[in-house]
């Protein structure tokens, strides 16, 4: 297996080094920061969380789950990603 590196936001996915897996980590990607970007506009559309003062919201056709809180300031609510985890993941 070869040695993969995440950047801050990123999901590296790298069983193999073949493009499909480049590709298929791609979309995964683009479907999280798709739903990261829908909380800008719909802050509580995740569920109440685990822990106190958090959100869960899954990523729509996919095992991973988006953790994150609300915090409310003077310009309006503030999302704060506190972790993406695949389903199975203690979060």
């Amino acid at each position: 297996m070869a040695h993969c590196q995440a950047q801050s936001r990123k999901i590296v996915y790298c069983p193999q080094n073949s493009q499909d897996n480049v590709d298929d980590a791609e979309l995964v990607d683009r479907h999280i920061a798709e739903t990261i970007n829908t909380l800008r506009s719909l802050p509580r559309l995740g569920r109440v969380g685990r822990r106190k003062g958090t959100r869960e919201l899954g990523v729509a056709g996919l095992p991973y789950v988006i953790v994150y809180r609300i915090d409310i300031t003077d310009k309006g609510d503030e999302v704060v990603i506190l972790g993406i985890f695949h389903g199975v993941q203690n979060r």
